[in-house]
């Protein structure tokens, strides 16, 4: 009789694997990686690169250390508090349910690297699957188990009690229904090992539940880096077609929207994928920030709705008609304090608008560590989300309020202030950008606005451009401006040189010439091959196309042949350029780069040097060696090196 029960439980057990396979199947094999855009799936091997892992490591002290995972092996490598319960963490987007499902692709496939190939049973569970179900067997029988299984929910739990390995995916634990409710259930009681203890479990979610964190394992994903952001968008999106993978970086990377946000991994597959859908060059170019922001915006809300599937009463919020969010976000901008107090902001924006906005992901609560009490504070997500919220408050107090931008804040009731010359424009550009892009008539009041501020033209230019019908006018703005000196200084902040770039590169791209650059003491080295240039201020630039004249001012510089080499090889790359200067530095006697050097000379480019007053020199590129300027005869290298010796000891280099 036993060995008739024991042939039964394992074939039992064999269906019941079978059947289990089945279903992740369909769950791994079609994947959206942009939720909004149904008709393109993929199978989870597809487009799973891995994001980065951190694990929290535990000192002999008791504190805690977050320490960077090599792989998603190490998940299950260790167990740093002796547990078998589990927490990753991760805000949406990050790819939490992305790994559940790559290492449920490895089970049911035996995969070779998979760290759970050897595990009998496998139970990969949604959360959100679960609301009013207390009993997990139930649960696995409703929603891995095909309608006419045989199994009974007690063959389930005699499975699984049976098993000599079981491992539990729970994903999802934020959107889980019941995980406020006073009332016990299996999820409870499995995450504090009082049902299947000898199982691992690992929990997926955004906020660690405070009950089970003392006795879990803690990891968190922390996003793509620059390899893996690159590694998705050549293989995944580009499929391995190095010209559009190049197009979609340079996208990318020009957009200062999209920089920082890249590393969530589902906002780098919404604009990656929406870039490689537009075919031509010139409509991807033409993506603004605004819009590229917008589409971020939405993507958070697709990829919220595609999680609750079974409540679609929720997500009306874009809508915010009384913009009670984007004023708060405004006057935290304004009194640089852009942290709330949970209570404090969920009164004034509303609990149900607050929830969803939590739901969604735009704002993000945390504890407090700071404050000797147990406060919760909350704080957006990114702060592109906090200035396109306070963007969008301001877009619509222009439209209402006839083009007369005033907040109300709340420590004086009644008196109102221009909440606009609390900000210093190139501390919130994505505001500026946002607000130009949202609406015609708050760009006109916005450009008039920042005519009266210093540092602004350049910025004013590039926020022109978020209106389709402003880009003539931009265009002409920017040949006005290049048709003067610009310059590249040192002595300016790091954003107004990177305004000053960004101006340049469009001048490339619209055609324009740049009369003349001025490289004021920002020079910092230029990489192998003449690629780019580096300044100062950690800021890179590739050779301008237009550009007709470069100067590079310098004290107490002695460039060395290495790079007197690649500064010719960067300036063959210019093809417009006619002229290069160097003021108060001295270069080597004779240059290496002869394929650059010749190059120049049948484009008749001139190099000139002033090494000190009075003192002039001409580089003949032909026989590859310094004139005087006023004769045009040749310097000797004795001479070369006494001037050289003289320039050193003129600025104390010795």
């Amino acid at each position: 009789m036993r060995r008739l029960k024991m042939a039964s439980l394992k074939g039992k057990k064999k269906t019941f694997i079978l059947e289990l396979k089945e279903r992740y199947r369909e769950m791994y094999s079609t994947i959206r990686p942009v939720p909004s855009i149904r008709q393109r799936t993929y199978c989870i091997n597809d487009i799973c690169i891995e994001s980065g892992i951190e694990c929290l490591l535990i000192t002999r002290r008791g504190k805690g250390r977050w320490t960077p995972l090599r792989h998603i092996k190490g998940i299950f490598r260790g167990k740093q508090i002796g547990s078998t319960r589990r927490i990753l963490e991760g805000q949406p987007g990050y790819g939490k349910s992305l790994v559940a499902l790559k290492l449920t692709h490895g089970w049911c496939n035996q995969e070779d690297d998979s760290p759970i190939r050897d595990v009998e049973i496998l139970i990969h569970l949604r959360l959100r699957d679960l609301g009013g179900v207390s009993s997990i067997y139930r649960g696995i029988k409703w929603f891995l188990l095909p309608e006419e299984t045989r199994l009974t929910e007690k063959d389930i739990e005699n499975i699984l009690q049976s098993s000599s390995s079981v491992l539990i995916l729970l994903d999802g634990h934020d959107e889980y229904p019941d995980r406020d409710s006073p009332s016990e259930n299996d999820v409870k009681r499995l995450m504090r090992s009082q049902l299947l203890p000898e199982a691992d479990v690992t929990l997926t979610t955004r906020y660690v539940p405070s009950e089970f964190a003392p006795t879990a394992n803690r990891l968190k994903m922390t996003g793509f880096d620059k390899e893996a952001r690159d590694l998705y968008i050549c293989e995944v999106v580009a499929k391995g077609n190095g010209a559009i993978a190049k197009r979609i970086k340079g996208v990318l990377e020009e957009n200062p929207v999209l920089g920082d946000m890249c590393k969530v991994p589902l906002f780098l597959a919404m604009m990656a994928h929406s870039i490689y859908d537009q075919q031509s060059s010139e409509s991807v170019n033409t993506v603004t920030v605004t819009n590229s922001a917008r589409q971020l915006v939405c993507c958070l809300i697709d990829h919220a709705r595609n999680k609750a599937s079974d409540d679609r009463r929720h997500f009306q919020l874009i809508e915010d008609t009384d913009r009670k969010l984007g004023r708060e976000a405004l006057l935290g901008l304004s009194n640089q304090c852009t942290e709330w107090r949970r209570e404090n902001l969920r009164e004034k924006v509303g609990a149900e608008l607050y929830d969803q906005y939590v739901m969604i992901g735009f704002l993000v609560e945390v504890n407090d560590h700071s404050s000797s009490e147990a406060i919760r504070v909350v704080r957006f997500f990114n702060d592109v989300f906090l200035q396109w919220f306070a963007a969008d408050y301001i877009s619509d107090a222009l439209s209402q309020e006839g083009g007369m931008l005033y907040t109300i804040y709340d420590d004086v009731e009644d008196e109102k202030s221009d909440c606009l010359e609390q900000m210093d424009p190139l501390d919130v550009q994505c505001l500026y950008f946002f607000v130009s892009g949202m609406s015609p008539a708050a760009a006109q009041i916005l450009q008039d606005y920042m005519k009266s501020l210093d540092n602004c033209e350049e910025f004013s230019i590039l926020c022109m451009l978020e209106q389709e019908e402003q880009v003539n006018s931009a265009k002409e703005a920017i040949a006005q401006a290049c048709a003067s000196e610009m310059h590249i200084s040192r002595y300016d902040e790091k954003r107004v040189q990177a305004v000053i770039i960004k101006i340049l590169e469009l001048a490339c791209k619209y055609g324009i010439p740049i009369e003349f650059l001025v490289l004021n003491e920002c020079y910092r080295w230029i990489s192998p091959g003449g690629d780019d240039i580096h300044t100062m201020s950690g800021l890179t630039f590739n050779p301008f196309s237009t550009v007709q004249q470069i100067w590079f001012e310098k004290r107490e510089k002695q460039y060395t042949l290495e790079e007197f080499d690649r500064i010719l090889m960067y300036a063959v790359k210019c093809p417009n350029l006619k002229a290069l200067k160097f003021v108060h530095s001295v270069l080597p006697a004779f240059t290496g780069a002869h394929k650059a050097r010749l190059a120049l000379a049948k484009r008749g480019v001139t190099l000139d040097q002033w090494p000190r007053p009075a003192i002039w020199y001409h580089f003949n590129f032909e026989g590859n060696f310094w004139e005087y300027t006023q004769d045009h005869t040749k310097v000797t290298p004795e001479k070369y090196q006494y001037e050289v010796d003289n320039y050193r000891s003129f600025y104390y280099l010795d």
